[in-house]
């Protein structure tokens, strides 16, 4: 048998004197197996005896070091040990009544069969302890850590507010008078022998009024109707469970996930549920905080978590989701007018088709969000992130393909902006400077553009039907394809703008300058193009049937193959024109300056020269340069819509002298509406 070994250190001869926290061992003995100690110790200026059964009542060990101690049934009734430091220390069987061990570390401790009645054991380390049977009656554990203690069969009528009792054996434990305030119980081994009334133990968590269940598992439970009235769930896990009827008025249920659970008729009255996670639930709550809904099964409100949910065609008119989470969310056709969105997450966020007109968006987070189709219109506040090609003009969110329909955009900046396949139906755009955008597949239908500047502008296959762009500037803009039906181009600049097949069929250019624009196989059918400046432009294949031409200059213009049929051209200057190949038919020319204009080919059948000036004589001019081509070409005048023709019978002997034999023909012609050329030929 081993002897114990006895080390005496004396203060007053060693200098190398052992000294383990506050306090001064005098005389220390060390048991070598189990490493346990006795001995003396000097401490606040009072020397005590620590041994098995040592009478320590009253005795002033604050702060002391008495760790691994063996103080088995020693009376340490009223003692003070607050801060003291007896990790690992047996205790076991002794009195600790009235005695302070606030802020004291007990953790892995044997107190077994300890009485601790009355004690004062505010914020001590219990962990690990052995407190099988002990008697912690009127004793006050507010905020203790009791975790993975062994309490099997322990008495805790006591203050137990804020303890923390996660993994401790609570077997046969009798905690039917205890304050569980804020005390946290989760996954306890074994069930209590009482619990105070209220109180259950589900799951291997205890529950009830103001517990501390943070992180607990309920995963499937069964909480039907059970009260947790104020108490803390943050961060539990509640899915799959049934909560009806449950009471969680006032519960903290900080991101605590309670999806998939059946809350009907659940209440939640002055609960915390900031970044709650509440999807696919069944059933109604009876009750929820102010500002929180729910919307196509899912709970909605400020500051929720609602990563991913589905809310395709969902209705949020009016509510209130602040700060809210919805990265990855489905709001496919979603109704979020009047929405509060400000500082909510909704990056990756699917929101084609959604309409957010009048929401507020302050710091809200649109990153990567997918925005076609969607309306943000009248917006209150600037986000911290969009999508890339999205900016905020004017209150308004714009972008490629997004809803701008009716949109107050007057005098908007918006140079270089993405509007390309965007809903402008009816927005109003005057005065806008749009240099250099991209509109092109946009639809701007019945929009107002008076003014608007359009120099550089892609249009191309855009939609401006009945829109209103007088006096507007589209210098060099891309119009190909685009179409300007019953359009408004009064006055509109569009030098070297490309119309390439644009259809401004009854569309209004009265004064327009389009001198150097490409109007190749455009459609200008009943298009009114009086006084408008069409220099040296492009109209190869046009369709300018019916159209309005009046003064229009056309000079240089390139007219090959060009439909001008019934059109007006009176008083138009078309100087050097080519209309090679046009269809004149039944076009107005009345006034016309056609000098030097290229007609060859073109259809005049019922064109209308009323005008006996120098223009006619230069075109009777230039048939007789075509009659002089042809032998025996003759021009006779008619009269009255007739012709009468008249053939002498000559005859000669030598073919070089011609006497006439007194004979001849006379034949009267009727002439038929329109020009007509006629010749003669002998029957062979």
């Amino acid at each position: 048998m081993k002897k114990p070994i006895i080390i005496a250190l004396f203060f007053s001869i060693f200098s190398t004197i052992t000294s383990f926290g506050q306090g001064v061992w005098i005389e220390q003995t060390v048991d070598p197996d189990t490493e346990l100690k006795t001995g003396i110790i000097e401490i606040n200026g009072e020397t005590y005896e620590i041994k098995p059964e040592a009478n320590l009542s009253g005795a002033n060990l604050s702060g002391a070091d008495l760790s691994g101690v063996i103080l088995i049934a020693a009376n340490l009734n009223g003692a003070k040990l607050s801060e003291a430091n007896l990790e690992g220390a047996i205790l076991s069987r002794s009195n600790l009544n009235e005695a302070n061990l606030s802020g004291a570390n007990l953790s892995g401790a044997n107190l077994s069969g300890t009485n601790f009645v009355g004690a004062q054991l505010e914020g001590t380390d219990l962990s690990g302890v052995i407190l099988i049977v002990a008697d912690l009656t009127n004793a006050d554990l507010s905020g203790a850590n009791l975790r993975w203690a062994k309490l099997e069969g322990a008495t805790l009528h006591a203050e137990l507010e804020g303890a923390d009792l996660e993994g401790a054996d609570l077997i046969g434990a009798d905690l039917s008078g205890a304050d569980l305030e804020m005390a946290r119980a989760v996954a306890i081994l074994g069930n209590p022998l009482e619990l105070p009334q209220g109180y259950s133990v589900i799951k291997n968590n205890i529950v009830g009024p103001k517990v501390n269940l943070s992180g607990a598992d309920f995963i499937g439970a069964d909480l039907k109707e059970a009260n947790l009235e104020e108490a803390n769930l943050e961060g539990a896990n509640l899915t799959n469970g049934n909560l009806r009827g449950i009471n969680l008025s006032g519960a903290k249920l900080i991101a605590a996930d309670l999806s998939g659970s059946n809350l009907e008729g659940a209440s939640f009255i002055g609960a915390d549920l900031e970044m709650v996670r509440a999807v696919e639930i069944s059933g109604n709550p009876l009750e929820l905080p102010q500002g929180y809904i729910v919307v196509k099964n899912n709970i909605i409100g400020p500051k929720v978590n609602l990563i991913g949910v589905d809310f395709s065609e969902a209705n949020f008119e009016g509510a209130s989701l602040i700060a809210a989470d919805f990265t990855g969310a489905n709001f496919l056709s979603a109704d979020l007018r009047g929405v509060d969105l400000s500082r909510a997450k909704l990056n990756e966020a699917n929101l084609n088709g959604a309409n957010l007109e009048g929401a507020r968006i302050a710091d809200a987070d649109y990153t990567d969000s997918i925005m076609q189709r969607s309306r943000m219109v009248g917006i209150m506040g600037d986000p911290i992130g969009l999508p890339q090609g999205y900016i905020v003009v004017k209150n308004n969110v714009i972008g490629p393909k997004i809803n701008l329909i009716g949109a107050d955009l007057i005098g908007a900046d918006l140079i270089d902006a993405d509007l390309s396949g965007a809903d402008l139906i009816g927005a109003d755009l005057t005065g806008a400077d749009l240099i250099s955008s991209d509109l092109s597949d946009a639809d701007l239908s019945g929009a107002k553009l008076n003014g608007a500047k359009l120099n550089g502008a892609k249009l191309e296959g855009a939609d401006l039907e009945e829109a209103d762009l007088e006096g507007a500037s589209l210098i060099v803009a891309k119009l190909e394809g685009a179409t300007l039906t019953n359009a408004n181009l009064i006055g509109a600049i569009l030098i070297g703008a490309d119309l390439t097949k644009a259809i401004l069929r009854d569309a209004d250019l009265e004064g327009a300058d389009l001198e150097g624009a490409n109007l190749e196989e455009v459609s200008l059918i009943v298009a009114n193009l009086s006084e408008a400046n069409l220099e040296g432009a492009n109209l190869e294949g046009a369709n300018l049937e019916g159209a309005n031409l009046f003064g229009a200059i056309l000079s240089g213009a390139k007219l090959e193959g060009s439909n001008l049929s019934r059109s007006s051209l009176r008083d138009a200057n078309l100087f050097g024109a080519i209309l090679r190949d046009a269809d004149l038919s039944g076009a107005n020319l009345s006034g016309a300056i056609l000098n030097v204009a290229n007609l060859e080919g073109a259809d005049l059948s019922g064109t209308i020269w009323n005008a006996p000036d120098f223009r006619i004589a230069e075109l009777e001019s230039r048939l007789a340069q075509y009659q002089n081509g042809r032998a025996g070409s003759v021009v006779i005048d008619a009269s009255n819509g007739e012709v009468t023709i008249t053939f002498n019978i000559e005859e000669s002997e030598d073919l070089k002298t011609w006497q006439r034999t007194g004979e001849k023909i006379t034949k009267t012609i009727q002439l038929k509406d329109g020009k007509k050329f006629y010749r003669f030929a002998l029957d062979e």
